[in-house]
């Protein structure tokens, strides 16, 4: 599937976004890595984290197509991401901000390739297609 067009990063308002129930935290912290039918495709190491982060999915346009809200994020690598959310996203696309000390923050298109229920939550991951704020208009080529 093709990304969408992607002209300028989503402004979050942590301050108005729920935090995530903490049986979902309490679920990540306990969660140990779990070996699916693709790890045996995987070429970068991944790892576990346990810290929300804000999500907005957005469709093949680029456009949201649901309020943001905050994920907890299981585990990362230089080529996705898994996160654990309690309900699942619909659509293709979504974009997830990650802000880590020493970096400001850093928008990150990823296109869904697996979500399934466990237990009471869903678990999205995908790959990362794109900075956000790396994204060029037809303008500015």
């Amino acid at each position: 599937m093709t990304p969408p067009p992607l002209t300028a990063p989503v402004r979050f308002d942590r301050t108005k976004l729920q935090h995530p129930d903490r049986e979902v935290l309490q679920f990540v912290a306990k969660r140990k890595p779990s070996r699916h039918a693709h790890s045996e495709s995987r070429t970068a190491l991944r790892h576990a984290i346990g810290i929300a982060f804000p999500v907005m999915p957005v469709d093949d346009e680029g456009q949201a197509t649901g309020e943001e809200f905050l994920a907890v994020v299981s585990d990362i690598s230089t080529g996705g991401i898994a996160l654990v959310h309690s309900c699942s996203i619909e659509g293709e696309f979504f974009i997830v901000e990650l802000e880590m000390k020493g970096f400001g923050p850093l928008q990150l298109l990823v296109e869904i390739t697996r979500r399934e229920p466990v237990l009471r939550f869903f678990m999205i991951a995908g790959r990362f297609v794109g900075r956000v704020d790396e994204a060029k208009t037809d303008a500015g080529a």
